[in-house]
Formats: structure tokens, sequence, C-alpha cells
């Protein structure tokens, strides 16, 4: 990350104008890179690994939440065909089972050989080793889920309205490692719970229980339970900067990476609306909320990820073609050598062709001198 710090305040905006954002007017702009698919798949990896592995038991609700995540990943995941199919054969095994340990988890993983990165995190990389890095790439891939499932649900048939929103809130306060995280979490999506279903997780030990506690007042205030597919991305995003508030200034906040309401102003101006004291606010209009959502279908869909370090096993076969992994040097020499081999079949046509005209040629000539002797 790369930081400008500017002098200045938040730019105000004159009545129904579009914001129009003077960088010299800007206190602090990141420029963020755009998603990689390693940051992506290392913190899967790590969330499948190392947090549901280090469970003692999963069985009752925990182990349901595992089943939904897992399908949810199996039909939302941008993820290979070979990914999707060990995803399905963990889901089969998991099905016929009513309790099992982190260990047997870990074992069953390792038997089949299920694919894992572990590689470093590149556009979720921390100034410093404690920042960022698992977390970030966390909130990537929920980001990247919710807008895939409004990609298929926009070209195929209607996934379930809440197939994202309800695994996320199942799976994340059950397994997540940190433990404040994931209550927090439970709390600030409390209204996608589904009747009888618990909202704090029932089988861990509440960190900080004079905070931690369900308070039903605050319910009506979380972001709105989406209701379609679309709904879910702006969802997710209110909820990540939601979070971001809570967490901006604390000793976790990576100075590089300032926990801001994303998108900022500089970054997506038609994202941002002036409200009636004067101040910015984020997709607060029907008009900035479209670009709002805009922006995020066209920053986390998987055709624009950057696929640089990642292995074959975890790219989807759609965008495949867009990867930046470096050509084989097989691949380049198979290429040379058919070029070089259309090459010589040129000349040898072209020579042969030469020397089919020299000969038609001499015979004609030849012809006209035995004539030439006969008279």
């Amino acid at each position: 990350m790369v930081l400008e710090r500017i002098a200045g305040s938040e730019p105000r905006l004159e009545e129904n104008s579009q914001p129009e954002i003077d960088v010299k007017t800007t206190p602090i702009q990141v420029k963020y890179p755009p998603v990689y698919a390693v940051d992506i798949y290392r913190s899967l990896s790590m969330l499948l690994q190392s947090d549901v592995g280090a469970r003692d038991k999963i069985e009752g609700p925990a182990l349901e939440a595992l089943k939904e995540f897992l399908d949810m990943l199996y039909e939302v995941l941008p993820a290979s065909q070979e990914y999707k199919a060990h995803l399905s054969e963990i889901s089969v095994w998991l099905n016929s089972k009513t309790s099992i340990t982190g260990q047997e988890w870990v074992a069953y993983l390792e038997g089949i050989q299920f694919p894992t990165y572990k590689g470093p995190f590149i556009a979720c990389n921390g100034s410093k080793p404690h920042f960022r890095g698992y977390p970030c790439g966390l909130w990537t891939l929920f980001h990247a889920l919710t807008v895939e499932q409004y990609l298929l649900s926009s070209s195929g048939p209607d996934h379930q309205v809440d197939s994202v929103a309800h695994a996320l809130n199942r799976f994340v306060p059950q397994f997540f490692s940190c433990s404040y995280c994931a209550f927090h979490f439970a709390l600030n999506t409390a209204n996608v719970v589904r009747p009888g279903e618990s909202i704090l997780p029932e089988n861990r030990v509440t960190p900080n229980p004079h905070e931690l506690v369900l308070n039903e007042s605050v319910i009506p205030t979380l972001p709105k339970a989406p209701e379609t597919p679309k709904d879910t991305v702006l969802w997710l995003n209110i909820l990540h900067n939601r979070v971001n508030k809570h967490l901006a200034g604390q000793p976790s906040e990576d100075p590089t990476a300032p926990k801001i309401q994303f998108p900022p102003s500089y970054l997506c101006p038609a994202c941002w609306s002036q409200s009636s004291t004067g101040e910015l606010e984020l997709g607060k209009t029907p008009e900035t909320e479209e670009s709002l959502f805009q922006f995020l279908v066209e920053r986390y869909r998987a055709s624009s990820w950057k696929y640089v370090d990642l292995p074959t096993v975890f790219i989807t076969n759609a965008v495949e073609l867009k990867t930046e992994q470096p050509v084989p040097d097989l691949l380049i020499i198979s290429i040379i050598s058919v070029v070089l081999t259309i090459l010589a079949a040129v000349i040898l046509l072209a020579g042969l062709r030469f020397l089919c005209r020299r000969r038609r040629l001499f015979r004609r000539r030849r012809g006209q001198y035995t004539s030439g002797q006969s008279v």
C-alpha cells in the first residue's frame, strides 16, 4: 500500500451534485491494488485447515454450519472442476457423520490431498506480519462470493437469496479463530438468522460477556437482511464498513491501510452523495447505490482478479485465459517448432516450384534448338 498525505478536509457538495473529488483536499489516499486470487485461496486454505481443524469436536449446529458452508462454496466459489470435486467429496463424507473431531477433519483433507495454498499474500500483505493478511483475504473471499452469487443468478436459475449471507452467518461465528471477531460478526448479522436458530454460537465461550451480548434493540439498526442476490452484494459491503468503523484506530489497524468506509470518495466519486448536513454519504441514494453496486461487482468478479502465482488446481475454467501465469518453456518450444515446420514447408514448396519452372523452360529451349537443326 502507498499513502499520500495531503492537507485539507473532506469536500462538501453543492445541492444535487455528484461528488467531485479534488485530490488536493483529500487527507489520505490509499492506492488500492486489485483483487489477487492468491489472497482469497490463502485465507480459504487457512480457514478450512487451521480454524476448522482447531476445533476439538464438531457436532450439532457447528457441523450443520460446516456442511452448509461447503455446499455454498461448491455452488458459488469460482474454482476449477478439480477443486470443486474435492469440495463435493468432503461434503459426501461429512454428510455421513453426526460428529467429528478437528483431527479427523485435518486427516481427511490430507488423505484426499485437498488443495491448499501456502504462499504469501499480495494485496492483503500488511506492513507488519500481524497486520491484515488472513482477515483481509477472508473479507475479499466473502465479497467475491456475494458477487458470484449475483452473477450466477443473473445468468441462470435463481439461487437461494440468502445462501451466501446465511452460510456466512452460521459458519463464521462457529469457526473463525478470532473469537471476539466471531461473536461480533454474529451480532452484526443477527437479522439473517432463520427461525429456531441461535444468534450467538452456543458452544463457544464469549470473550467479552459485557460487550458481546445480544441487545434486541440493536437488531433494527443492522444492515437490512438481503432479499435478492444484488442486495447481498450491498449488504456485505455495509457490514464490512460497519466493522471497519468499529475497528478504526484500534491496535489491529495497519497504519498503511486505515479502516475507512470503502470505497472511498476518491476511488468511486459516483458512489457518494451529500447529506442534509453537507457530509458525504456512501450509497444512500438510488443513484449512488447503483454506482456502488456496479463498482463492487466489477472489483470482486473473478474475471477481474489477478492470478499471479496461483497454481492451476485452483483456477476456474471460465477465467483460465485471464491468468498471468508465465507460459511454460515446453509450450514456447512447441510453438516455435510448429512455426519453423510451417516455414520450412513453405520454403520447400517454393523451391520445388522454382525447379519445375526451370525444368519446363529448359525443355522448351531444347525443343526449339532441335527444330532449328532439322531445318
